[in-house]
């Protein structure tokens, strides 16, 4: 069972669905300030919408912003259900938020709740740099994320766009402060032509707006105050204007469609054994205007050359001393975001896995299979954090590699995650794992306990949730060809 992708595809649902109230953000480019672009909202104001992935319905969000004192409060709920699969599971977020007169970004509170996991977030904005808490309680880690001019949030001024001067030809570009991966990202949105539509029976007069974000077109119809009327992105994910009534209504078939199998990339030959493969060539394409990872795409066991990635299985090597003094490698011995390695917990089970162990490669591979022996394989909608799966021991290939990664770091053993494809019946489909420095990196995928991986991982990037997020840009895009392949 390949059980991978699923937080880097749920995570571009929930940024991709939250992208249109990302519209309504502190336009960056234009020399106004935001109060010279924006006009005050003086009335509480809420905003329901259906969310749908090409014919089925799968969710809804409801946004509210009021007044207060010198600024507003915003608050934004957003419930899905999405088929991962097979298996239809429920995600909410909830996002509050204070923001200044201008709408710039004050605070923030983001909670991700799927089952028991759930992903918790809060921060303020002090001068350049927002400082952030992520988990709760005493697991709170707190880190220091810089900032340059002022941002936003998603739910930042909902429904209208007063006074930004909607018109035909102009452009605008954001500075966002995304809470689902603790990053700032960068937006551009253009106005392209006025249109008529109609939803569920209703004229409208909209603004076509076409936009890019994490290297995807997507189109909205906005009204004559700014607000959005419906929204299309990538694989038939859809946003409507809706009553509460209607977006609050039943999800009738909801979990028809796939989002992991529609996200997969089919090829036409079908790989015998895959895992026993030695070396694999494959034409790319679909590549022209995505930023690429050229660094991760050409490295190491792969190679990228015009539109061709060869892959051949590397050796594990002999055992060798600890590098824990090579300079290169101490980005890859911290803690960070999800890989708490320095956490008393992971450090306490990193210790009795390893045991007596002093080999690199001998502590690799027991903390491989420990973590593919201990952690149920499923589908899991969250933000992963290497503790959680160590409490929950349940997870998808994204828990098995944060949790993989801390644990090596923890044992003194360089690690990394990477986000990619890999192939499964006649597709290759979105998937992370890891890569551990033992003298040169080598691969490590502990959903199917394999060191090496074998040479159908095909490496897109490596690095945090911002870099996860950043292969989304090739989503429904890539095209495969595989053009040969060996067991020798």
């Amino acid at each position: 069972m390949t059980a991978g992708g699923i937080i880097v595809l749920a995570i571009w649902i929930i940024t991709v669905a939250l992208w249109v109230k990302r519209l309504h953000t502190v336009p960056s480019s234009i020399k106004k300030t935001v109060a010279e672009a924006s006009a005050p909202i003086s009335e509480p104001l809420t905003e329901w919408m259906e969310i749908y992935l090409k014919k089925d319905k799968i969710g809804y969000s409801e946004r509210h912003i009021s007044p207060v004192g010198e600024g507003y409060l915003v608050r934004e709920e957003m419930l899905l259900k999405l088929n991962l699969m097979g298996r239809v599971s429920a995600l909410k977020a909830v996002t509050q938020a204070t923001l200044g007169k201008d709408f710039s970004l004050q605070g923030f509170h983001f909670l991700l709740t799927s089952g028991a996991v759930r992903f918790e977030a809060k921060g303020n904005v002090e001068h350049e740099a927002i400082r952030i808490t992520i988990g709760e309680g005493k697991k709170g880690r707190k880190t220091v994320i810089p900032i340059s001019g002022p941002v936003t949030i998603s739910t930042g001024v909902p429904g209208l766009i007063k006074g930004r001067g909607l018109q035909v030809g102009r452009s605008f570009s954001f500075s966002l402060f995304d809470p689902s991966v603790v990053a700032q990202q960068e937006a551009t949105v253009r106005v392209l032509a006025r249109e008529s539509m109609e939803i569920k029976g209703v004229s409208y007069a909209a603004f076509r707006v076409e936009g890019e974000f994490l290297g995807q077109k997507m189109t909205f119809w906005l009204d004559d105050e700014g607000g959005v009327l419906k929204e299309e992105g990538p694989i038939g994910l859809t946003l409507v204007r809706a009553s509460e009534a209607a977006a609050l209504g039943d999800f009738e078939g909801s979990g028809r469609e796939d989002i992991y199998r529609l996200a997969a990339v089919p090829v036409k030959i079908k790989l015998w054994q895959p895992e026993m493969l030695t070396f694999i060539k494959l034409r790319a394409g679909g590549l022209e205007g995505v930023a690429l990872d050229t660094f991760a795409l050409d490295s190491g066991r792969q190679s990228f050359e015009g539109d061709t990635i060869a892959i051949k299985r590397e050796k594990v090597p002999d055992p060798y001393q600890l590098p824990g003094r090579v300079p290169d490698m101490q980005e890859y011995l911290k803690p960070e975001l999800g890989i708490e390695s320095d956490h008393p917990l992971i450090i306490k089970a990193a210790a009795g896995i390893v045991g007596e162990l002093q080999s690199p490669v001998r502590i690799t591979v027991k903390i491989m299979g420990w973590v593919f022996e201990s952690i149920e394989k499923m589908p899991v909608m969250s933000v992963p954090s290497a503790i959680e799966v160590l409490e929950k021991r349940v997870g998808d290939c994204n828990e098995h590699a944060v949790l993989a990664a801390a644990l090596l770091r923890a044992a003194g053993i360089p690690a990394r995650v990477c986000v990619g494809l890999v192939y499964k019946d006649s597709a290759f489909y979105y998937h992370a794992w890891n890569e551990v420095y033992l003298g040169s990196w080598i691969s490590m995928d502990t959903v199917s306990n394999q060191m090496p991986a074998d040479p159908t991982h095909i490496k897109l990037s490596h690095g945090g949730l911002d870099k996860q997020a950043s292969i989304m840009g090739l989503l429904g895009k890539i095209s495969l060809e595989i053009l040969a392949y060996g067991y020798d």
